[in-house]
């Protein structure tokens, strides 16, 4: 006899009937429930063997127990019967095209989740990296809880006390000018253009496991995805990529990052001249007024080209 533990799968030996000349059979899920008297009582055992293709050497095939208590299957038990693949199930030329495509991503899926490797916990030095540099770009940074509508935007801001009234009002026209520069109305600014995600010639998709999180770090990476997905700066997705997430702190505030260095090592970089310093600090000679602007969640305003989302999953 084999026994199915409970809640889980079990590889089980079985016996086939070869008809002459097959060589390939097509097994088709099927849960089943039989009775039996066990503890005195009448007792129902749910397991289920999954769809799969069989050949003449397949000896075991996988089959899951539904219950919270084993069950014990006696040899010679009947657990389902095997069809032609050619007769029972559809050619290529009988699919829709979505059907094949969606046939193909599920295909690429189970393959990446065989080829996960271990889990392997971030490094001291991994965490080093992740730490964003004092004073660099709030990338994870929303818009406040309390949403402001863009006809408070002047009375919201805070003015230097020195400033004459001719300085503070000319001030004033020109914030005014630029309110769609302010997360006004509880939303991220957008900027137009997109981000292409070219790979190096041969690139397959990358699934990474997940790294191990707390309690408490869950909750952070949970907010944080759903704040996201409230800005619409995210969407759900069924990609084949996959990218694992950690907490890192900065001012001793957690702070969720996507750790994209695999993908990083497979995309062809940008390359553009870098302005010189000297250029940039002649252009503010003369200058009376100097400005520092920090982009609020500046990575998340720039929108990524539509098929290369997949590519970013996390």
């Amino acid at each position: 006899a084999i026994e199915l533990k409970p809640e889980s799968m079990t590889s089980v030996p079985i016996q086939v009937e070869w008809k002459e000349g097959q060589e390939e059979g097509f097994i088709e899920r099927c849960s089943i429930i039989a009775d039996s008297r066990e503890r005195g009582e009448e007792c129902l055992k749910p397991y289920s063997v999954a769809d799969c293709l069989i050949s003449r050497e397949t000896s075991h095939v996988q089959m899951i127990n539904f219950a919270p208590y084993s069950v014990k299957l006696e040899k010679g038990h009947v657990i389902r019967y095997m069809y032609d693949p050619g007769g029972a199930l559809n050619s290529k030329e009988t699919l829709q095209a979505e059907e094949i495509k969606a046939g193909e991503m599920k295909a690429l899926l189970i393959r990446a989740q065989l080829e996960k490797k271990p889990v392997v916990p971030p490094t001291k030095e991994d965490m080093e990296l992740s730490r964003p540099v004092e004073g660099g770009p709030k990338t994870l940074e929303t818009p406040d809880s309390e949403i402001i509508p863009s006809e408070r935007l002047l009375s919201e801001m805070h003015y230097n006390p020195e400033l004459s009234k001719e300085q503070r009002k000319a001030l004033e026209e020109i914030v005014w000018k630029n309110k769609d520069a302010f997360g006004l109305d509880g939303r991220l600014g957008h900027y137009p253009a997109e981000v292409e995600i070219n790979l190096r010639p041969g690139t397959k998709e990358i699934s990474l496991a997940p790294y191990g999180a707390s309690p408490a770090k869950r909750e952070v990476i949970d907010k944080q995805v759903e704040d996201w997905l409230k800005l619409d700066v995210i969407e759900p997705s069924k990609s084949a990529w996959g990218f694992p997430v950690l907490i890192v702190y900065r001012n001793n505030k957690p702070r969720m990052c996507i750790d994209y260095r695999k993908l990083n090592a497979v995309s062809i970089p940008d390359k553009f001249p870098l302005p010189k310093q000297t250029d940039i600090l002649n252009a503010l000679n003369g200058a009376q007024f100097l400005t520092t602007l920090d982009a609020l969640a500046g990575f998340t305003q720039l929108k990524v080209r539509e098929e290369d989302r997949p590519k970013t999953a996390f």
